[in-house]
This record gives structure tokens, C-alpha cells and sequence, in this order.
């Protein structure tokens, strides 16, 4: 019957023929490759779940989003069956980092689906969430579906699996009942004075990281990008990289006009040069 586990699962498939008892008999050859000792996604996942980051265990976090970690896999470890966590807060990719961690944790790989890669509702999204769950089953794998809004192809992936399944992002996928929900915080200023001194190690200088922790509001995943383009900048420092990290994509939305006037030109009260010396420094 194709409601019965071979069938759903697609360990086996009948091709066609004229009759039934002529119909061979195949197995389907993702699942005959853990049998053979061979280890790799299934080929129609390619482009759609990719394995996360391989550094789950050792990713940057800060002890407060390592506690969401430590919380939820213990969690995941005393429930069976089904279970949907809701994984809100921070920036999508610190919320990975989250996840990679519960799945290291619990020594499974972690697969990541893009809410954009999901088909629409219908036969080819729940065929999907099959081979995912099978997947999830053949890997030992946490899937997480990450989302930037809520999608009607998202919920419908959700609602089909029967395994763990963490959502990364939106509170509201219509229809899908959350079992667990945590939040993932964003670091406060003394954190991430922390953060940028394990990232920096000896070039780290406290006056420039003390300013950077009170200047900008970075994620864990900005501030080693800023480390690394602060390497890159020589003398420019951590400073002038992290101004140019805050700007994000605002470069292509206007263009760039050199100023010709100097602090110099300026003839303005003292307590309003300092105000503008003050957003100068944030921009």
C-alpha cells in the first residue's frame, strides 16, 4: 500500500508494468548507500537543505545564547515523537549557530531549509518533508526551517514532519502549534566587550573595544566579521571597520558625496559642534 512504510518512505520503489506480479522489486538507492558505508545527502535535497556549520560544539556564542542551547537540548533529549521549537531573537545566522549547537549536543548534523526553497502547499511540499524526515532519519539530523516571514509553504513542511523540527524566525506560520519557544538574546555591551576580546586575543586594546561596545549593537556573527576586516585595515582600527559594518547595504541605496568642508569651516556654537562630532562617530 503507499500509506505503508516502505512505500511512504521510499525505501523501495515498483516500477510500472502491465501486471503487479511483474512490477520489479527496487530499493531506492539513498537508502542502499548507509548499507554500502557511504555517507552524503540525498541528490533531489541538493539546492534545497544544506548540512550546517561542521563547528557546532566550538561556535562563538555568548553564555546566555549558550544556556538557550544547553536548555533546549535537554528538551529535545526528554521528548519523543514530534516536537516544533520556535527559535525567535538575535540574527538568523546567531540562531543557527543556536541550533548547530543543540544538534551537536545531541550528536546529530544539522539541516538547514530555507523557507524560500520550500515548494507551495500541495503534494510536492509534503513529498519534500518526507525526504527530509528520511533524511533526518539516515543522517541522524535536526532539520530547521528558517524563515523570514511567515509562509503558508512553511507551515505546511512543518505540519508534515513527524520529527524534532526547529523554526528560526517568525512567530506566526498559520496553522502550527508550537511545543517549545525560546528566545535567543542579542548580546548586551558587556558581552560583547567579551566577544570582541576572545575574537581580537592580543590585539584586542580595551579603549578601542570599549568604544566599539558602546558605539554599535553587534550580533555575534558581526562582530567577527568586523575583527577580521579590522585586521585588514591596518591603522584604520576597530572603529572605522565597525562603522562600515553598521552601514550595512545603505552604500547602494544613495550615492556617496565627498565632503569639500572641514571641522574647521564649522562656525557654530561649541555645544553643537561637539553634538555633531558625537553622530559623526556613528555613521
Amino acid at each position: 500500500a503507499l500509506s505503508a512504510p516502505l512505500r511512504r518512505w521510499g525505501l523501495v520503489d515498483l516500477p510500472a508494468a502491465p501486471r503487479l506480479v511483474e512490477r520489479p522489486l527496487r530499493i531506492d538507492e539513498r537508502v542502499l548507500h548507509p548499507l554500502a558505508g557511504v555517507t552524503c545527502i540525498d541528490a533531489r535535497l541538493e539546492g534545497v537543505v544544506r548540512v550546517g556549520r561542521g563547528d557546532g560544539e566550538r561556535a562563538l556564542l555568548t553564555p546566555a545564547q549558550q544556556a538557550v542551547a544547553d536548555d533546549l537540548a535537554a528538551t529535545l533529549l526528554d521528548r519523543a515523537g514530534t516536537v516544533v521549537v520556535l527559535l525567535d531573537g538575535a540574527q538568523p545566522e546567531t540562531r543557527e549557530r543556536v541550533t548547530g549547537r543543540i544538534a551537536a549536543s545531541l550528536g546529530l548534523l544539522l539541516l538547514v531549509v530555507p523557507e524560500d526553497r520550500l515548494p507551495p502547499p500541495g503534494p510536492d511540499n509534503a513529498a519534500l518533508a518526507r525526504l527530509v524526515e528520511r533524511e533526518a532519519a539516515l543522517l541522524g539530523g535536526l532539520p530547521m526551517v528558517t524563515c523570514q516571514e511567515p509562509g503558508r509553504a512553511a507551515a505546511a513542511f512543518v505540519a508534515e514532519l513527524n520529527c524534532p523540527v526547529v523554526v528560526g524566525g517568525t512567530p506566526a506560520l498559520p496553522g502550527v502549534r508550537w511545543d517549545v519557544r525560546r528566545t535567543v538574546p542579542s548580546p548586551d555591551e558587556t558581552e560583547q566587550v567579551e566577544l570582541w576580546r576572545r575574537v581580537l586575543g592580543d590585539a584586542a586594546d580595551a579603549g578601542e573595544v570599549a568604544r566599539a561596545a558602546a558605539s554599535f549593537r553587534f550580533d555575534v556573527a558581526d562582530i567577527e566579521a568586523v575583527a577580521r576586516d579590522a585586521r585588514d585595515a591596518g591603522e584604520a582600527g576597530l572603529h572605522h571597520a565597525s562603522r562600515v559594518r553598521a552601514r550595512g547595504g545603505l552604500a547602494e541605496l544613495a550615492d556617496f558625496i565627498q565632503p569639500r568642508a572641514t571641522w574647521d569651516d564649522l562656525v557654530l556654537p561649541e555645544a553643537a559642534l561637539r553634538a555633531l562630532h558625537d553622530i559623526s562617530g556613528q555613521v
